[in-house]
């Protein structure tokens, strides 16, 4: 399935201009009841891109992008860090909110608090050393491509 409309989103018949004449053909293709109007993108009848709670088309999505009517929030929250010199470190340690779906993943799987151990410290070390050894055996390999390249 696609994503709900969280509002519904109406236009009123009447200039669109924010948009330039040729995005025009555009916005018919998507559906709206467009025509231009001495070079203006005109709406010339209601058009309802949206209505709350339904799902939304790949068009209606499109079109509520190029309004500038995003349907969706996007939020990070920093909980913690690792650095080599202090481990891990607890940053946030407000509750976070949980819907439906991280509680299922709660479930499933199941995070023991976060220690600084001697353990965790050599595993990250040994993550680290292949990741630089990877990069390097890349920078081999490009310099490798490179000479190839002189040769033609």
């Amino acid at each position: 399935g696609g994503f709900r409309a969280t509002q519904t989103v109406k236009l009123k018949p009447g200039p669109l201009e924010d948009f330039s004449h040729a995005i025009e053909p555009h916005l018919r293709s998507l559906g709206m009841p467009t025509k231009l109007d001495r070079g203006i993108v005109t709406l010339y009848k209601d058009f309802t891109v949206c209505e709350k709670n339904k799902l939304l088309t790949p068009e209606q999505a499109r079109i509520l992008k190029l309004l500038g009517k995003p349907m969706a929030k996007f939020k990070v929250v920093i909980n913690c860090c690792f650095t080599k010199q202090d481990g891990f470190e607890l940053i946030n340690e407000k509750a976070i909110e949980v819907s439906k779906k991280t509680r299922k993943m709660k479930k499933s799987v199941k995070v023991a608090g976060l220690k600084n151990t001697k353990q965790s410290q050599d595993a990250m070390s040994e993550d680290e050393d292949e990741d630089d050894e990877a990069m390097e055996q890349d920078d081999d390999d490009d310099e490798d491509d490179n000479e190839s390249d002189d040769e033609s």
